[in-house]
């Protein structure tokens, strides 16, 4: 079977199966399935003792937590003292420096990735192309192309 006998087909298809609904449709059903997994992982955290569990409150439109902070804090009202925090963050860098990618490196992957993918065309010789281009067709509207000739001829005055 041609293409062309399959256009009748898919042009049908096409009226029948309207694919702005339908997409729609698979969104909300989409959301709704993952608000309910979310409402079922929280109650199963609400369900696990409070030492496993840090969510203390789980009410609609309200998770309130309990988490440890990386720093001691006696107070509010004054800083906490954060220099073992960093001190452990120097070590840490020191440690995995050897395995990061130098600025060099970072440069010639940034290179490549770019050549990969064509420059992109501005939208000034874009807008130039779209009015040189000359269709085949004329395009005749719902009353006969009557209002798209009138469009025209104000455009070329």
């Amino acid at each position: 079977m041609s293409i062309e006998g399959l256009k009748p087909l898919y042009s049908a298809a096409i009226q029948v199966w309207d694919v702005n609904q339908s997409l729609q449709q698979n969104l909300q059903h989409t959301l709704s399935l993952l608000i309910d997994l979310a409402q079922k992982e929280l109650n199963e955290l609400n369900a696990l003792s409070s030492h496993v569990s840090p969510v203390t409150v789980n009410l609609p439109g309200e998770i309130q937590a309990e988490l440890a902070l990386p720093l001691e804090m006696h107070s509010l009202q004054q800083m906490p003292d954060a220099s073992p925090l960093v001190a452990r963050f120097e070590r840490m860098v020191l440690t995995t420096m050897d395995y990061l990618p130098t600025r060099a490196t970072l440069d010639s992957l940034a290179q490549s990735v770019s050549n990969l993918f064509p420059e992109k065309v501005e939208v000034k010789e874009a807008e130039e192309q779209l009015k040189k281009f000359k269709p085949t067709k004329k395009y005749k509207g719902k009353k006969g192309g009557k209002r798209l000739n009138k469009k025209v001829k104000q455009l070329k005055k």
